[in-house]
C-alpha cells in the first residue's frame, strides 16, 4: 500500500482537474492541513506504534489499490464542500487509464493520476465466461467485474452527503445500533422454528451469498505493515476516520462493562465514472452467479485451485473415501484466529473457513466439479484437461443458477411470488429470451448490506449433528472440526434440522456470543448491531425510502408501520425520533413474513429485484440460446441439490427436496396435520393430498437421478 506522501503527491498533481488556477494554492494548503491532521490523529490513536502511517483501505491486493483512488476522490469532494459549500459530480473525472486488457489478464496497478478501470478486448464469440466477470456485457465490459463498486437502488444518504454515517431527520446521530438491536432483535422465549423447512436453506444461502459479494474493511498502514485498528474496546473515542465503534448502552445485560463494540468501516471505491462524489464500496467478487465461490473471481485465484492435469480437476486433500478441500494459505486470516492450531482450507472464496457448515458446502461443490470432470472425460477421452475443466466449470455455473432459482428462491420469497420478479425458470424444451445488455446486474449495496443478511436470523442456537446437540458458536473458525465431524454428517444435519424463521428475533449465539473466543457462551459481538451499523456506513437510506421504492405504503407516523406488529411499532417510537430514521435492516426484519416466505414485503422486493437483474443481465445465463444444446439443458434441469449430495457424500438416503422436510416427518399422524390446519385456518385438502402422497419422503439415493453426461459426448 502506498503511503500518505504518495497520495498527497497524486492529489496535488491532479488539482488542476478539479480547481481553477486561482484555487491551486488554497487547495494545496488544504491538502497539507489534511495530511497533518491525519498524521496527528493516527499518532494519537496508535501511540508509540505509529511511525508515519496513514489510514488506508485494505482488502484483497487489487482492492487496496482501487480503494486509494476512492479515498482521494472522496476527500477532494469534502474539500470542495467545505470550501464552497457544495461539489458537483459534473466536475471533470480522472482521465481513463491507457490499460487495455484481455478479460482474464492480471489486474495491473492503476497508473497514478488516472481512473483505475481498464478497457477490455472482448471476444464476442467466447464460449466461456471470464473468472473476473469482465466482458460479460459487451457494451460495458467492466459491469459486474470483480473489484468494482457496489451499485445502488437509491442514492446514498450520508450524514455529510459524502461519507459520514447516516444521521436522523433532524441531523442528530441515530440511536446506537446496539440499542436498536437490544430493543428490537434480541432473543425471547418464543423463538420460532419452521417445521416445514430445513436448515439447509440457511447454509446454502450463505454459500450463494459468497458467490455474489464481499466488501473489504479498512486497515491502517504503518510503515510497511498493515494493522487492524481496534475500532472498539480501547479505542471507543478514537479519532481514526475509518473507525465507528458502536456505543454500548449503560444498562446492557451482556456487554457491560465494555463501552463499545468494534466496528471498522468498509473500504471505499471510486465510482465507475471516477468523478468526485459520495463514497462507494468495492465488491471484490464478480457479481454474476458463476460459481466464483468454487473457482475464485480472478484467474490467479482459479489457477491456485487447479491441478492442471489431463482430467481438468480441482485440487483436493486425499483421504479415505471422498476428498476434502486442499489445505493451503489463500485465507490469510485463518491462521491468525487459530494460532496455527487449525488446518486451513483453500476455496474459491477466502471466507470458506468461517464455519464448518460453510466448509462442508465448499467441499461438496469442489467434489462435484471433479465428479463432472470425471464424467466428461469418460464420454470424451480425447478432450484436453483445459477443455474438461472449462466445460465442468460452465456446467457448475448453470447448476448454481438452477439450485438458486428452482429450489432456494421459492423457499425464501414464496413460490407464488416468483413470477412477479420474473424468476421462474423457462419451461421444458424452451430457452430464456430475456437477456439484455441494458440491464446492469451488479450487486446493489442494499441487497448485500441489508436484505440478503436476512439469513443471519435463521442461524439457530444449536444444531443436532450425529445425534449430539452442539451449540452453533462452537462451529465458527474451527475448520479442523469439519473433518472430525465428517463433511457428509454435517450436510446430513443441515437437511435434517429445522430452520429457524427469519424474523426480527435473533438467536443469542448471534446477538451476544458471535465470534466469541470462549464458546459456547463467552462474550463475543452482536451481528444485528453490526448489520445496522454497516448500513449506516454504506449510506443506505432509511426503511421508509425503500417502502416507497418498492411501491409499498409509506409510514407518516410510527402507527403507520402497517407491516410491523403494533408492539414493535411502539418499541421503534421509543428509540427513534422520527419514523423516517428507522434503519432499513431493523425495519424490514421486523415485518411480518409474507405467507409462504422467509422475508417481509420490503426485503422480498429488494431480493426479488436483484435476482431478476442477475438473470436478465447475464449474457452467459444457462437458459440463454447458445449456451447449452436443448438435450444438455434438459439434463441440467433434472439436477437437484439432493442429487449433488448423493453423488459426493456418504449420504445413502435423502428427501428429493432438501430445503423441505418430508411431510410425514412434520406430521407423523394424520390427526396432527388436521389439528395444525384447523388451528392455522388453512385449507385442509391441499395438506391432506400431500400427506396421502407421502410428499418428499426420504428415498434411497439410487432413486435420485444421476447426472446424464451423454449430451456432452462429441457428436451427440
Amino acid at each position: 500500500m502506498r503511503g500518505l506522501n504518495v497520495v498527497l503527491t497524486v492529489a496535488l498533481s491532479i488539482v488542476s482537474v478539479f480547481t481553477s488556477k486561482a484555487e491551486d494554492e488554497m487547495f494545496k494548503e488544504a491538502l497539507k492541513d489534511w495530511k497533518r491532521k491525519i498524521e496527528r490523529d493516527t499518532k494519537q490513536a496508535l501511540g508509540s506504534e505509529y511511525h508515519n502511517g496513514c489510514i488506508f483501505p485494505n482488502g484483497m491486493e487489487y482492492g487496496s489499490l482501487v480503494g486509494e483512488s476512492g479515498y482521494l476522490l472522496e476527500h477532494i469532494a469534502k474539500y470542495k464542500k467545505q470550501k464552497y459549500g457544495h461539489y458537483s459530480r459534473r466536475d471533470r473525472p480522472l482521465p481513463r487509464t491507457n490499460h487495455k486488457l484481455e478479460p482474464d489478464a492480471p489486474f495491473l496497478h492503476p497508473i497514478p493520476n488516472t481512473c483505475p478501470w481498464p478497457e477490455y478486448n472482448c471476444d464476442p464469440n467466447s464460449f466461456y465466461r471470464s473468472f473476473s466477470g469482465a466482458c460479460n456485457n459487451l457494451r460495458y465490459p467492466i459491469i459486474g467485474r470483480s473489484f468494482t463498486p457496489l451499485r445502488r437502488f437509491l442514492p446514498s444518504d450520508f450524514g455529510d452527503s459524502i461519507s459520514s454515517l447516516r444521521t436522523g431527520k433532524n441531523n442528530k446521530p441515530l440511536p446506537s445500533a446496539r440499542l436498536v438491536s437490544l430493543t428490537i432483535h434480541q432473543q425471547s422465549n418464543d423463538t420460532k422454528h419452521n417445521k416445514f423447512l430445513t436448515c439447509a436453506i440457511m447454509n446454502y444461502g450463505q454459500f450463494l451469498d459468497h458467490d455474489l459479494s464481499f466488501t473489504a474493511t479498512a486497515k491502517i498502514t504503518v510503515g510497511e505493515k498493515k494493522i487492524n485498528p481496534d475500532c472498539g474496546e480501547s479505542f471507543c473515542e478514537t479519532v481514526l476516520e475509518e473507525c465507528e465503534p458502536i456505543t454500548i448502552p449503560n444498562d446492557d445485560p451482556i456487554f457491560k462493562p465494555s463501552r463499545c463494540l468494534k466496528f471498522i468501516r468498509s473500504q471505499e471505491s471510486p465510482n465507475l465514472a471516477c468523478s468526485i462524489g459520495p463514497r462507494e464500496h468495492v465488491n471484490q467478487l464478480s457479481s454474476y452467479i458463476d460459481a466464483s465461490n468454487v473457482y475464485g473471481s480472478t484467474k490467479q485465484q482459479a489457477d491456485a485451485l487447479r491441478n492442471f492435469d489431463d482430467d481438468g480437476t480441482l485440487r483436493s486433500t486425499p483421504t479415505t473415501g471422498h476428498h476434502h478441500l486442499p489445505i493451503g494459505n489463500l485465507d490469510k486470516s485463518c491462521k491468525s484466529f487459530n494460532n496455527d492450531k487449525e488446518m486451513c482450507f483453500d476455496a474459491g472464496d477466502v471466507r470458506a473457513n468461517e464455519q464448518v457448515l460453510l466448509i462442508s458446502h465448499h467441499t461438496l461443490f469442489m467434489r462435484h466439479h471433479n465428479y463432472l470432470a470425471k464424467g466428461l472425460k469418460y464420454v470424451n477421452p480425447s478432450w484436453s484437461g483445459e477443455k474438461v475443466f472449462q466445460e465442468a466449470r460452465k456446467i457448475m455455473g448453470a447448476i448454481m443458477q438452477i439450485v438458486a432459482y428452482d429450489e432456494y428462491l421459492p423457499a425464501i420469497l414464496g413460490k407464488d411470488h416468483m413470477a412477479k420478479y420474473e424468476l421462474n425458470l423457462a419451461p421444458a424444451k424452451e430457452y430464456y429470451y430475456g437477456y439484455t445488455s441494458k440491464v446492469d446486474p451488479s450487486i446493489r449495496t442494499e441487497f448485500s448490506t441489508a436484505a440478503f443478511r436476512f439469513g443471519h436470523a435463521q442461524i439457530p442456537n444449536h444444531l443436532t449433528i450425529n445425534n449430539t446437540n452442539i451449540e452453533y458458536s462452537r462451529l465458527f473458525f474451527q475448520p479442523t472440526k469439519s473433518v472430525h465431524l465428517g463433511q457428509g454428517n454435517l450436510l446430513k444435519a443441515s437437511i435434517e434440522n429445522d430452520l429457524k424463521n427469519a424474523d426480527r428475533v435473533f438467536s443469542k449465539i448471534i446477538s451476544s456470543h458471535m465470534f466469541t473466543a470462549n464458546p459456547p457462551f463467552g462474550t463475543g459481538t452482536d451481528l444485528p448491531s453490526l448489520n445496522i451499523q454497516r448500513g449506516r456506513d454504506h449510506g443506505i437510506p432509511g426503511y421508509n425510502e425503500y417502502r416507497d421504492f418498492c411501491g409499498l405504503s409509506r409510514a407518516y407516523s410510527f402507527n403507520g408501520l402497517v407491516d410491523i406488529p403494533p408492539s414493535i411499532r411502539t418499541k421503534f417510537s421509543q428509540i427513534y425520533d422520527h419514523v423516517d430514521d428507522i434503519d432499513l435492516f431493523a425495519g424490514a426484519m421486523s415485518e411480518v413474513l409474507v405467507e409462504g416466505s422467509q422475508v417481509g414485503p420490503t426485503f422480498q422486493c429488494i431480493i426479488g429485484r436483484q435476482f431478476k437483474m442477475l438473470r436478465k443481465g447475464d449474457r452467459f445465463w444457462h437458459e440463454n440460446p447458445g449456451q447449452f444444446t436443448m438435450p444438455q439443458l434438459t439434463a441440467l434441469r433434472k439436477v437437484k441439490l439432493s442429487s449433488i449430495l448423493c453423488a459426493n457424500t456418504n449420504i445413502v438416503e435423502i428427501q428429493p427436496e432438501v430445503f423441505k422436510k418430508p411431510i410425514r416427518q412434520v406430521f407423523p399422524d394424520i390427526q396432527e396435520l388436521i389439528d395444525y390446519v384447523m388451528s392455522e385456518g388453512k385449507e385442509l385438502s391441499e395438506y391432506k393430498l400431500l400427506w396421502d402422497l407421502n410428499y418428499n419422503a426420504v428415498v434411497d439415493c439410487n432413486i435420485i437421478p444421476a447426472f446424464d453426461f451423454t449430451p456432452w459426448a462429441d457428436g451427440a
